[in-house]
This record gives C-alpha cells, sequence and structure tokens, in this order.
C-alpha cells in the first residue's frame, strides 16, 4: 500500500506537466492555424482587391507593397511601414517590429478650404491653443473637443463642415483608427497591423474612404464594389471605420 502511494506520489507531477504541455500545445496549434488562416484569407482579398481597383503595386522598404490608383474617380495609396520598438522585459530586452499600414485619399482642392488642416486634439495641442494657436469652433462639442481645426478662412471651414455627412465620417474615422489627419488636400488614416492581416478590411475601409471624398466633392456615392467570399469569417473589422 505504501509502495503505492510513493508510486502515485511519482506520477503525480508527470502526469500534470503532461497535462498542461498538451493543453499549451494545443493552445499553440489553434493560434498558428488561426494566423495561417488569416493570412491565407488576406493574400486572397489583397490579390482580389488589387485586380478589382485596378491597382498597380511597387515595392517599399523591407518588401512591402505600396498600392496606387483610382476608385471611382478616387486617387488612392495604401503603404506600410515598419518601426521597432524594445519589449518591456527587463532581464532581455528583445526588439519587435511594429507595422502600420497607411491609407491616402487625394482631394480635389476646389473642394477644400483653402489652408484646412484636421487633426486629432492631444495634450500637447491642448498646451499650444494656450499660447495661440488657432482652433476652429463648430458649436459641436463631441467635434470640437475631438479634434483640432485650422483654416485660412473661419466662413469657409463652417461652410465645408456644414456639407452632408462630413462630421460623421471624420468621427468614425478617428474612432477606428490608430491616426486620423487632414492637411494639404489628403486625408491620412494609419492602422497599426500588417497590411496582409489587414487585407481582409481593406476593401471597407477603402469604399468609406472614397464615400467620404465624394461627400466632401458634393457627388453622390457609386455602388460598392462586390466583395468575395473568404474561408473565414472576418474579425475586428470595426463597422465604424
Amino acid at each position: 500500500m505504501e509502495s503505492l502511494f510513493v508510486s502515485l506520489l511519482v506520477l503525480l507531477p508527470v502526469f500534470l506537466f503532461g497535462t498542461v504541455f498538451i493543453g499549451i500545445s494545443g493552445a499553440a496549434f489553434l493560434i498558428i492555424k488561426h494566423t495561417l488562416v488569416t493570412a491565407k484569407d488576406g493574400e486572397t482579398a489583397l490579390r482580389q482587391l488589387i485586380q478589382d481597383f485596378r491597382l498597380t503595386v511597387t515595392r517599399g522598404p523591407h518588401n512591402t507593397k505600396i498600392l496606387k490608383g483610382h476608385h471611382q474617380g478616387i486617387p488612392l495609396t495604401v503603404y506600410q511601414t515598419r518601426r521597432t520598438r524594445l519589449t518591456s522585459d527587463y532581464d532581455d530586452h528583445r526588439q519587435r517590429y511594429i507595422y502600420t499600414t497607411h491609407y491616402i485619399i487625394a482631394l480635389n482642392p476646389q473642394h477644400v478650404p483653402p489652408g484646412l488642416r484636421i487633426y486629432r486634439e492631444s495634450f500637447s495641442s491642448k498646451l499650444s491653443k494656450l499660447v495661440g494657436t488657432k482652433d476652429i469652433q463648430l458649436n459641436d462639442k463631441d467635434f470640437d473637443t475631438t479634434f483640432i481645426i485650422q483654416g485660412n478662412s473661419d466662413h469657409e471651414v463652417h461652410a465645408f463642415f456644414d456639407r452632408p455627412n462630413i462630421k460623421e465620417y471624420f468621427l468614425s474615422f478617428h474612432a477606428g483608427a490608430s491616426n486620423f489627419y487632414l492637411q494639404d488636400n489628403t486625408l491620412h488614416i494609419e492602422s497599426e497591423r500588417q497590411m496582409i492581416f489587414e487585407a481582409p478590411v481593406l476593401r471597407h475601409r477603402l469604399e468609406k474612404l472614397v464615400q467620404c471624398a465624394h461627400a466632401i466633392h458634393g457627388q453622390p456615392a457609386l455602388p460598392h464594389t462586390p466583395t468575395p467570399a473568404l474561408s473565414a469569417p472576418l474579425e475586428n473589422t470595426n463597422a465604424a471605420w
């Protein structure tokens, strides 16, 4: 009886270790499988998008893709950048790559007030306002507390934002993107994900940016291009953006 008890004491840690190992291995397998499926869907969506939107593809730094073209008459560019960041591990400060996908939409200057610049309110911008930096107010609490607005003419800026849906588009971009701003007659939006993992939602986001450009230009939005079916449901598409 005593020998059986000793055997159980010896085997119990082995059993527990094996159970934990199997659980960790299974979780790792599922993560890798999900990543591969997502990457495969990303490549499929990216190829289809390039074909449907008739985009040209060139290579950027670190062998990344730069997509350029026109969709429904609106010039657009999508590209990826990479920067390094140290991990917070005190024992081993390793570098990891941070990828950002950039969306750029060129606007017709005839439909944008001269000098219009819009960017997110931040602590530094609040300080700059204290020393006299201009911030045009639209008498819209949500919008005025979210953005700094600058332009050569207050009247033209107010008229610009009186156009239907402009403020709603800008607020949705702000809510769903890592960064959003407008300057030099160009909309800039950034998403901190690699393009291959951003690919399944590229179509949705470019369509929405083009709709916003049409609203700025005072033109009706055109129908969406059909979205191809993928092998797995999309996640984190963020319908707001």
